[in-house]
């Protein structure tokens, strides 16, 4: 079964709202962004959360101590590395925590970071020149074929629109939705989480049949 993984929660009211569309994981970014939010915030959110969810923790390029602190502080269930983090700092968070490393990936499907790297799962994004992450934009899927979907998560520029298309391609570990379910940045949208787990179950229907 993919795990669906909803990112750039901000407020207990779309936390509650992804979980009962279907959401398992939700993701707490603690980068710069326009969804950033604090490890306070984030720990009084996840608080109220059903234990089977799991929570994500999003840095970039931060210290393994600042990390392992807030990581502890909020009670997250993996570590998501978006940044240019070091093989030498995903091993050592690796002895703690499962860590998903962010492959940056150009929208022609042109790799542009590693993938032998000490991580528990990789998550192939969109990058785009200065942009550090999220951008809201779909990579070209073929590349995927390099990829062994066990090991993978995908994001950039999915959508309820387009979900159909990547799911008739691959079937990967997980799937890391932002943007593409949201009134505005850091506020979620019910009729688009709907229509995404929509899809989904009838693609999970057709192939039990």
């Amino acid at each position: 079964m993919m795990l669906v993984k909803i990112c750039g929660i901000t407020n207990l009211e779309d936390a509650q709202m992804a979980i009962e569309a279907g959401a398992d994981a939700l993701g707490f970014i603690f980068a710069p962004s326009k969804r950033q939010i604090s490890p306070e915030k984030a720990s009084e959110i996840i608080s109220r959360l059903p234990s089977r969810i799991q929570v994500v923790g999003v840095f970039r390029d931060e210290s393994i101590e600042f990390m392992k602190q807030v990581a502890q502080f909020t009670k997250l269930s993996w570590l998501q590395l978006h940044g240019n983090e070091s093989i030498e700092t995903c091993q050592a968070l690796s002895k703690f925590y499962k860590v998903v490393k962010t492959v940056k990936v150009n929208p022609n499907g042109t790799r542009e970071s590693p993938i032998d790297l000490p991580a528990w799962k990789l998550l192939l994004d969109t990058a785009l020149p200065g942009i550090s992450g999220g951008t809201g934009i779909k990579f070209n899927w073929d590349a995927l074929s390099q990829f062994n979907p066990e090991n993978i998560f995908v994001a950039g520029g999915i959508t309820p629109e387009n979900i159909g298309d990547l799911l008739s391609r691959i079937t990967p570990f997980g799937i890391d939705l932002c943007s593409g379910v949201e009134i505005s940045p850091g506020r979620k949208d019910k009729q688009k989480l709907q229509q995404l787990f929509n899809v989904i179950h009838q693609f999970d229907k057709e192939k039990v049949e």
